[in-house]
């Protein structure tokens, strides 16, 4: 099996399974290629963390969907939280 972040990918026909560390994250194969989108890395820069070192993203239970990328940096003008995501890509063997 291809090794994905911390843990082994576990394959279910175009579906790929690993450990983010904070959790458990799907994504999909694309070709021989194990992709992983819209992984968070970080809490939300709000509030007092605006300016501030990012934050680990909190551990989640089960396993998160990393199918769709996540949202996109915010414009001027926009309102929001925002999440730092991360997308990985890997080979299949």
């Amino acid at each position: 099996m291809a090794s994905v972040f911390e843990g082994h990918a576990v394959s279910r026909e175009d579906r790929v399974e690993a450990c983010a560390g904070a959790g458990g994250v799907r994504g999909r194969w694309d070709g021989a290629v194990a992709v992983s989108r819209g992984i968070p890395y970080a809490e939300a820069p709000i509030g007092p963390r605006h300016f501030g070192t990012p934050v680990p993203v909190r551990a989640w239970d089960g396993v998160r969907d990393a199918l769709e990328f996540g949202p996109c940096v915010p414009q001027p003008g926009h309102t929001g939280a925002v999440v730092a995501f991360v997308r990985t890509v890997g080979p299949r063997e």
